[in-house]
């Protein structure tokens, strides 16, 4: 384990400035989302999407100390605009963005009753042939959910972060698992649902953890399992520059 922790801490050595700066923005993203964001006890979430935008500004306007060409070899310069750009995550998910920007600009359908049928329906949007949704505020959360997840996929994709910084980027989000793991047990064995401040929270019945939803948090450890699991397996047999993301 002596030896393991000694690999990790020499790669760690090699992480740059701006690296560093991007690591500490990605995980404060995915803390925020984890222990914040959207769950029982969220707090401000119309913040998500201006955290969200807040790393993806700092993923495209930091620049590279040094890059390794795609062969592994000589390091070379780079903004790393152009790295994202030619990503196809950022030309989807731009399409899905204007998409859910356009459902939402045309949204605010109202109830109207249908004389032929007798039965209330939804009228149509201000724009009948574009993309609609029924409730603005509803297709808003939309964007404040999209905008960071997008933002976090493009930071550690294509090199702009290195294998390094995605080594330790696995280990801190196995970290911010493990201290929500804690936070559910302490839940289950005061039997209590408790908010952040260690009171009860009345009118909640289904909460683990920051999930307000058992089955959201079910899908949540298992991915944290998997990926601690991965990481344990690394440690043990892998001997070479290490696992990757």
């Amino acid at each position: 384990m002596t030896a393991v922790h000694s690999g990790i801490k020499q790669r760690n050595q090699r992480i740059g400035p701006r690296e560093l700066i991007i690591l500490g923005a990605v995980f404060i993203l995915l803390a925020y989302f984890s222990w914040l964001g959207g769950c029982a006890f969220t707090l401000a979430e119309l913040t998500l999407g201006w955290v969200g935008l807040a790393v993806l500004l700092l993923t495209i306007l930091l620049p590279f100390d040094a890059v390794h060409a795609l062969s592994g070899s000589e390091p070379r310069r780079q903004w790393p605009v152009i790295a994202v750009l030619k990503d196809p995550v950022f030309a989807f998910g731009g399409l899905f963005l204007l998409l859910l920007v356009i459902q939402w600009l045309n949204s605010g359908r109202s109830l109207v009753l249908d004389q032929t049928k007798m039965v209330w329906a939804y009228g149509p949007p201000s724009v009948p042939w574009l993309p609609s949704s029924i409730n603005g505020p509803d297709a808003s959360r939309m964007l404040h959910w999209f905008v960071p997840a997008w933002a976090g996929i493009l930071a550690v994709r294509n090199r702009l972060l290195s294998s390094e910084s995605r080594n330790l980027l696995a280990r801190l989000v196995t970290m911010i698992g493990a201290a929500l793991a804690l936070f559910g047990i302490v839940q289950m064995l005061l039997g209590k649902r408790l908010g952040y401040g260690l009171h009860e929270v009345p009118g909640i019945s289904h909460v683990f953890a920051s999930f307000g939803y058992s089955n959201h948090a079910g899908a949540y450890f298992t991915l944290v399992f998997a990926l601690a699991s991965a990481l344990l397996l690394d440690s043990l047999f892998n001997h070479g520059p290490g696992w990757t993301l």
